[in-house]
């Protein structure tokens, strides 16, 4: 994802007539992003397993990631040391923790079509955020920089699988929008494909059904 993004806003600098574009072709992309229109793979990190666990000081975070991973593909189809460790980054929807606790095998994220469960601030911060702020800040200047990377005043949905295990779940509603954030969060049984955006500031819920 950043290296999509920083190429297009540059190109849309130089090519497109400057910062107008620039800063349209940005702003675009964030409301993608917050709006779940992006593909699975435009998430997709990795590390290097460089060492067994037993060798190092510090464990790093996305080992336990991994191993999760080999115990679930077994050794001749999972990453061994020395090779990378695809993964993503799932929501954590204001619970605290260590990034770590949150990491998800790239594998297993495709067989379950995570695409609705990244971690989008994580992503945002990643690949636009701190990649781009300076540049913005010398473009327009650091408050209008500020103004565009502000995430509150873009559109936001998060999209959750409708489990008995979380709580709108199992009292069978299928959204609810917090008036804080203006966030829809909207709650998906099985098979389910469609889901629409919304920058609603009014507390609702609405029966699955």
């Amino acid at each position: 994802m950043c290296q999509e993004v920083m190429h297009g806003f540059y190109k849309e600098f130089i090519e497109a007539g400057g910062k107008g574009p620039a800063i349209a072709f940005l702003q675009e992309q964030i409301r993608k992003l917050f709006t779940n229109q992006f593909p699975l793979p435009y998430f997709k990190l990795s590390k290097k397993i460089s060492k067994r666990r037993q060798d190092y000081a510090t464990v790093p975070a996305h080992y336990p990631a991994w191993e999760a991973q080999v115990r679930r593909m077994g050794k001749d189809d999972a990453p061994v040391v020395g090779e990378h460790f695809a993964y993503i980054i799932r929501n954590r929807f204001g619970c605290k923790g260590k990034v770590g606790d949150y990491m998800v095998d790239y594998p297993l994220a495709e067989e379950r079509n995570m695409v609705y469960d990244v971690d989008k601030d994580h992503y945002f911060n990643l690949s636009i955020g701190q990649p781009l702020r300076d540049p913005l800040n010398a473009l327009v200047g650091p408050e209008r920089a500020r103004d565009i990377l502000n995430t509150k005043l873009y559109p936001r949905e998060d999209v959750v699988q409708r489990q008995k295990s979380n709580l709108l779940g199992a009292w069978g509603l299928s959204s609810r929008t917090t008036k804080s954030a203006g966030v829809k969060r909207v709650f998906v049984g099985a098979g389910a494909t469609t889901i629409s955006s919304s920058s609603s500031s009014s507390s609702s819920s609405s029966s699955s059904s």
